[in-house]
């Protein structure tokens, strides 16, 4: 469809979605996308993360040990809420601040946003949030209660299904990466429709879309034109499993249904096509009641060697309200990260990287932000004092970080890590898990890593550094073994007196520093590699100190405590410094996109006004301020206000 710029109406921007197929034929019948569309595309593509890949070599699958798959499948409260994915730009000023979120991304593989309208656009902030993991995201597609007349297979003048194309279309547009197909009504005379439909579906999504998937939820039964639920693959189903890229069974298994399954696709079909579906409300499920007890029948699916999807895991917050949400999400994944830890994949705790189109410059960023808070702070100074939501902002945090996550002091957003440094013993934390490997054939003469690190000290640090543990290595060429050739790790130690100011006050200090990375030689097949992140530190060990020293009766007094607001790094030629051209269009402004721009942030008199992550905004009373805050954690101007 041709784009165009449209003025904006003055109602709130809002999630998108279409709860009937005409809405979807006029949406795509009006030819331009206007200021709430272009607000609902994710500024993240699944396609420009990468995590480490052993290598892309054909590897026989391994029946005996293979990870476990978990979808989450989402239905919080129906989709779309307020004061937690409904807008898009964010929402300030609510009564509270604790949006349901999906907390442990590493234990899951894909993501479905599931709602009650018949087609679901996965809401930008969970794409963007999502797609730094390296998570795929899904919509939904969905006919509930009443018999439908043949409109979804109307084709058009190319003899293709109409709504095919659109469906691809909006995947292509919103950046998502495919469908769950829920049919739980009749089609009338038209059920002979359905499959050809799910098998074109499928076959352009798998095609067209990077990393895409079209997951069919055991509902519909051809012959029987209604559905039927089987609770596994058999005969009446069959057409469907083969046609689809997955298929998800009903809630209502047993050990006898998965044995079925398993004798009817083979243990190939189980690992890669079938995904065991678990209600963790429990609604007529046979091996366990759910809640709590949904690790059970992940097992089963570990057991069997296929797959699981939890569907509403957002039952913790809905079940047990905000307050305790935290306690109980903890609970809840606890049970499902043991129930996967013999043979979970290492791979799943690592963290992705940024790599853009042209350049192929890798970016890390994380200001070990939740998306949400009680304040907002811009490079450690207070511009809101509101509560906020923009779940868009949810950067990685390491793994089993809530121990460690401040939420009353922030570099950038309304949350830091605060890790306490004991005097009397030396110590290390990891912070990320990278394994990423580097191969600059372009630029290999002048490639740099740049780190930006900020942190503030409560209490006088002990000798503290940040280490990033980066090689240039080899790879056999039959072998494929790893060489580390050379050490090229970077060490910032991190001083205690850059945190304070003349008067006294304890403020953020910033690291910032380019660092030259030696030339590969391509004959070798050289490459970086940048394993990981982590801080350690050490006792003082002064030679003429006393032998012995009082000790506190409380130890944690003589305790700093850390703050650690933001990481950025960046490996690659450096950018070039480019002027951005504001463009005004009545009561709207935009301005240039970058592979750099991370978000930008739109302020009114100093004050923050929303989170912005497409180059895109409304101008109301007096114009805004908008800044730009890059992938390497830098700050611009766009517009001045």
């Amino acid at each position: 469809m041709g784009i165009t710029n449209q003025a904006p109406d003055k109602s709130r921007i809002t999630s998108l979605y279409f709860d009937d197929l005409t809405s979807l034929q006029r949406w795509f019948d009006k030819g331009f996308m206007d200021l709430k569309d272009f607000s609902n595309v994710p500024k993240e593509k699944y396609s420009s993360y990468s995590k480490f890949k052993k290598d892309d070599t054909l590897i026989i699958p391994n029946l005996t040990f293979r990870k476990t798959e978990v979808t989450a499948c989402h239905d919080f409260k129906g989709g779309y809420q307020s004061g937690h994915d409904l807008c898009p730009n964010g929402q300030y000023g609510m009564e509270y601040c604790v949006p349901y979120s999906l907390r442990y991304p590493e234990v899951i593989d894909k993501f479905i946003y599931f709602s009650h309208h018949c087609v679901t656009i996965p809401p930008a902030p969970w794409t963007n949030y999502l797609h730094r993991h390296s998570i795929p995201v899904l919509g939904t597609l969905i006919f509930e209660h009443y018999s439908h007349s043949g409109e979804l297979f109307k084709k058009n003048t190319k003899g293709e299904f109409q709504y095919v194309c659109f469906l691809v279309e909006l995947c292509r547009i919103f950046h998502f990466e495919g469908w769950l197909i829920n049919f739980e009504a009749g089609f009338g005379d038209n059920w002979h429709q359905v499959m050809p439909f799910l098998k074109t579906l499928t076959t352009r999504v798998e095609c067209e879309i990077y990393g895409g998937t079209v997951m069919w939820y055991d509902s519909f039964i051809t012959f029987a034109n209604k559905p039927i639920h089987q609770n596994e693959v058999n005969i009446f189903n069959y057409d469907a499993y083969r046609n689809s890229s997955q298929f998800m069974t009903n809630y209502m298994w047993n050990s006898h249904n998965v044995s079925n399954s398993l004798r009817n696709v083979g243990a190939l079909g189980m690992h890669s096509r079938v995904a065991l579906g678990i209600d963790v409300w429990g609604r007529s499920m046979q091996v366990c009641r759910g809640g709590f007890e949904s690790h059970v029948a992940v097992y089963y699916a570990k057991k069997f060697g296929t797959n699981a999807v939890l569907f509403a895991p957002g039952w913790t917050y809905e079940n047990f309200g905000q307050d305790r949400f935290y306690e109980k999400d903890d609970e809840f994944w606890g049970n499902i990260k043991n129930t996967l830890l013999s043979n979970s994949c290492p791979e799943s705790q690592l963290s992705s990287w940024y790599v853009s189109d042209t350049k192929k410059t890798r970016y890390f960023t994380t200001f070990f932000s939740t998306g949400s808070g009680s304040f907002f702070n811009l490079n450690g100074r207070r511009i809101s004092n509101n509560n906020w939501v923009q779940l868009g902002l949810s950067t990685p945090l390491p793994i089993n970080s809530s121990s460690y996550l401040n939420f009353k002091d922030s570099f950038v957003g309304g949350s830091c890590l605060e890790v306490s440094l004991s005097p009397m013993e030396n110590g290390m934390l990891h912070l990320f898990k990278f394994e990423q490997f580097v191969d600059d054939h372009q630029r290999s003469f002048d490639t740099k890593m740049r780190v930006k690190f900020s942190y503030k000290s409560l209490g006088i640090l002990p000798i503290v550094k940040l280490v990033i543990k980066c090689f240039v290595v080899r790879r056999g060429k039959r072998s494929k073994t790893i060489l580390k050739v050379d050490d090229v790790s970077l060490v910032l130690p991190l001083i205690h007196d850059d945190c304070q100011t003349k008067q006294g006050f304890t403020r953020w200090a910033s690291v910032d520093q380019l660092f030259p990375l030696p030339s590969l030689e391509s004959k070798f097949s050289e490459e970086y590699y940048v394993e990981g992140a982590h801080l350690e530190w050490i006792v003082n060990d002064n030679d003429n100190r006393d032998e012995w020293m009082m000790v506190p009766e409380k130890t944690e007094d003589l305790d700093c405590k850390l703050l650690i607001g933001s990481l950025c790094l960046e490996i690659g030629a450096s950018d070039q410094v480019n002027k951005i051209q504001v463009t005004r269009n009545g009561s709207e402004v935009s301005w240039q996109d970058e592979e750099n721009s991370f978000m930008w942030l739109k302020l009114q008199d100093g004050n923050l006004d929303s989170i912005l992550f497409v180059p895109m905004t409304e101008i109301e009373d007096k114009p805004p301020t908008i800044l730009e805050c890059g992938r390497n954690g830098d700050l611009k101007f766009i517009l001045k206000g």
